[in-house]
């Protein structure tokens, strides 16, 4: 974890790199992953296959799916509100990118 952490309706949402060689400011690469964590229980928070929020899960489900090469930025939550005419149901998502990272 190389970034500070969002949390967001008891759903802990953090980055995470694992390198694949030794990493240094001009070389070596690695996997992005984005982790959503429940507050209360450390399980999963998200289905990453469907989107879908998990209420109840248990060790078994992956709590983690990657997002690509490079160090990834701290997640940002996105809420939008719903609008009874023009959206009836709320919608929201979490962004983040992997764009490189240079040291200073």
């Amino acid at each position: 974890m190389l970034d500070p952490a969002n949390v967001f309706n008891m759903d802990v949402l953090f980055s995470g790199f694992t390198p694949t060689s030794t990493v240094t400011c001009t070389s070596g690469g690695g996997t992005a992953k984005l982790y959503s964590i429940q507050m209360a229980t450390g399980y999963a928070a998200i289905d990453f296959a469907t989107g879908t929020a998990l209420s109840t899960t248990d060790a078994s489900v992956t709590r983690s799916t990657t997002i690509g090469q490079g160090i990834a930025s701290m997640p940002v939550v996105v809420a939008v509100i719903a609008d009874a005419v023009a959206m009836p149901e709320p919608a929201g998502g979490v962004t983040m990118t992997t764009a490189s990272r240079r040291c200073p």
